[in-house]
């Protein structure tokens, strides 16, 4: 496609050009851009292999005012790290309505209005369709039902970050508070239950070890009552025990108090062998049960 042709496509909101365009002057940084646009808003997702900065939201706005696209009023900006399905941060910008007093921030490194692409037309479908589910893309005429209702907060003035994931080490205390305060709940109900059986039957006082049915229903005591922990408590405040002593939370993808379906599968996603550490393995901690349920735990 000729340069001038993808610059005037860009100039009218079509995001097949606009991605071409941002993403000449972002994938020297290792960054690349995926645009859909929904009525008058217009959507980009950054991925890299770090999580992007969200530095880049105001030098992007201010290279999309810098091409005068006067049909996108409102931007919403998402940074992840390739291989995630859930962004780490979004920032929802207003360009209809500036603020001459702390305008947006002009930065050289990126801009769509005066880097124009050259041999790129090749590269403009595939650079504006994702797989964000294995059944959907990001095409570039809607966004998935993930992007598709973010936090509609109002940005006159500035970005606003979205909540800040929770650190490895507050996940690490989350893990051993909760364990210590299950177990501490499985005794007390165990020695409650065991009082009680050993009145309707002393010969239980008698005997040194423990019958097989007796194993048995210690250990759906222990499975039911480890299900119900966390039901139960995420349920009511979106926290465990141990997140309010870490001042942590869960939230869904939109950062919103998730269902008690998400609780339950993200409850049951527990019982996956090995996986309390499975949040070791990334920078911006997400669990398998994090990823089953398709939720995070933010910083409250």
């Amino acid at each position: 496609m000729n340069p001038e042709k993808i610059k005037k496509l860009a100039k009218q909101g079509n995001p097949e050009a606009i991605a071409v365009l941002l993403n000449r002057s972002l994938q020297p940084q290792g960054v690349t851009a995926k645009v859909g646009r929904e009525n008058n808003n217009l959507q980009v997702m950054l991925e890299s292999a770090q999580v992007p900065s969200m530095d880049l939201t105001p030098r992007i706005c201010q290279g999309l005012i810098n091409l005068g696209v006067k049909s996108i009023e409102r931007v919403q900006i998402y940074g992840r790290q390739i291989g995630e399905e859930i962004p780490d941060w979004n920032q929802d910008i207003d360009l209809a309505n500036p603020t001459e007093s702390n305008p947006i921030e002009a930065d050289s490194s990126v801009s769509v209005a005066n880097n124009e692409p050259q041999d790129l037309s090749s590269s403009v479908t595939s650079q504006v369709k994702i797989n964000t589910h294995k059944t959907s893309t990001f095409e570039t005429d809607q966004v998935t039902d993930n992007y598709q209702n973010p936090p509609q907060a109002h940005f006159a003035t500035e970005p606003k970050p979205s909540l800040k994931p929770a650190s490895q080490t507050k996940r690490f205390l989350n893990f051993v508070l909760d364990s210590l305060f299950f177990l501490l709940l499985y005794f007390f109900i165990v020695i409650v239950i065991f009082i009680i059986w050993s009145v309707f039957n002393p010969e239980l006082l008698e005997t040194n070890e423990a019958t097989a049915l007796e194993d048995l229903i210690y250990n759906l005591i222990a499975y039911i009552l480890f299900l119900l922990y966390y039901q139960v408590t995420e349920s009511l405040w979106s926290k465990s025990p141990a997140k309010f002593i870490t001042k942590t939370r869960v939230v869904n993808n939109r950062d919103q108090k998730p269902s008690s379906g998400q609780i339950f599968h993200r409850s049951a996603a527990r019982y996956i062998p090995f996986e309390a550490f499975s949040f070791l393995t990334s920078n911006h901690p997400r669990g398998w049960h994090d990823k089953v349920s398709k939720t995070k735990v933010v910083d409250d």
